[in-house]
Formats: C-alpha cells, structure tokens, sequence
C-alpha cells in the first residue's frame, strides 16, 4: 500500500515540472498603403484618387507594383451647376420721426383723437406686400440705439402722472409704396395733450423690409 503512494506521488511531481520554451518565429510584413490620382476614364468619370494595399514583401518601406495585393478608388463627383448670383434680401432703413414729422388725427371730429405719420417706400412693390414681410423698431435713442419692436404697449397718466387707468399703444401698417404709423390713446387725447407729450412718439424708427426670394 505504501509502494503505490509513493508512485503516485512522484507521478504527480513529474507531471508539473516546466516545459521547454518554443523557437522564437519570425516577424510579420508590414502591409503599406499607396495613393495615386485615378485620371478621368473608365474606372472613375470625373477622376479620382487610387488606393492600393499589399506586404512590404523585400522589406525597403516601399509598396512596388508586383507587392499590391488589392485596389480601390475613391472617385470625384460630378460637377454641379453654376448657382445664381444672390442678391440681398433685406434692406434697412432708420428714420428718424421727430414732433414735427407726426400728424393728429381728429377720429371722430370731436377734438379728440391719435398721433399718425405717414411716409414712401420704394422697397414696398406689390410683390413684397403680398409675399415679404415689414417689420418696424424703435429707439428713443440714437447713440447707442436701443431698439424695442413694434407694436409697442404703455400703460400711465398723461396729465396726472398717477395710477395707470389707460393704454397707450404704438402700431403701424403698410401698402404698396406706403409706411403708415400710429400712436393711440384708449383715453382719446387732444391734439394738445399728444404735442406736450411728443417724447413718447418720437425717436428713431428703424424699417426692416424683408424681400420674396
């Protein structure tokens, strides 16, 4: 019983000693890569660039003809049509509408009434009124501008300078070849009133016309 112990152990020693190490193997090819320009013809219509892969096989850093192995291309499109030329489809304009340049418009006859001016713009054809779009700002300042878009809301008091009890209220309007702004009071002021009050309408508008394409 011993003896076979003995045997088994030393099986057991033999079976975990280390092999031997392999021969070492020899080192890959390095695969290199080659561009050249593809000329216009039958593998490119409008010329391109060839791409070429294979082994370095004599090692000199250098993909020769005999070592391609495979080609691709990478072929150039077609040449697209000359674009129009593009015009500018925004015209700016800033005028500015002091006291004098406003008119007061009598509603109803009654002495009571709104703040109005009136004035050409040749950029308003028919086709930008119909397809364009206008769009009006104003600064009361011109140095630095601040501009707020219009319409253009204000709540206050013209004579008492009190709690706010009405609106005033800036909008414009357009036609063909014609701007038209107005100033508006929910509690009807007279031509009076508006004049000592010209701080509110006048200043610096500026007009944006945006053209159809």
């Amino acid at each position: 019983m011993k003896k076979l112990l003995f045997v088994f152990g030393l099986f057991i020693f033999m079976s975990c000693e280390d092999g031997k190490e392999g021969a070492e193997g020899s080192d890959g090819l390095n695969i290199l890569v080659l561009t050249e320009v593809e000329p216009a013809g039958s593998n490119c219509v409008n010329g391109g660039t060839k791409v070429s892969f294979g082994y370095d096989n004599d090692v000199n850093g250098i993909l020769e003809s005999t070592e391609v192995s495979t080609s691709t291309y990478i072929c150039n499109g077609e040449d697209g049509n000359d674009g129009d030329d593009g015009v500018a489809n925004i015209n700016v304009q800033v005028l500015p509408l002091m006291a004098s340049d406003w008119t007061f418009v009598d509603t109803n006859g009654d002495g009571v009434g709104r703040m109005s001016a009136g004035f050409g713009n040749a950029d308003l054809t028919l086709d930008v009124v119909n397809n364009g779009m206008v769009l009006i700002e104003l600064s009361y300042t011109n140095n630095p501008p601040y501009y707020n878009s219009l319409p253009m809301i204000y709540y206050g008091d013209f004579q008492n300078g009190g709690d706010v009890d009405y609106i005033v209220d800036c909008y414009f309007s357009y036609s063909v070849g014609e701007i038209t702004i107005n100033w508006s009071a929910s509690d009807n002021p007279t031509a009076s009133q508006w004049l000592s009050n010209s701080a509110i309408y006048s200043g610096y508008y500026k007009i944006t016309t945006i053209l159809p394409n």
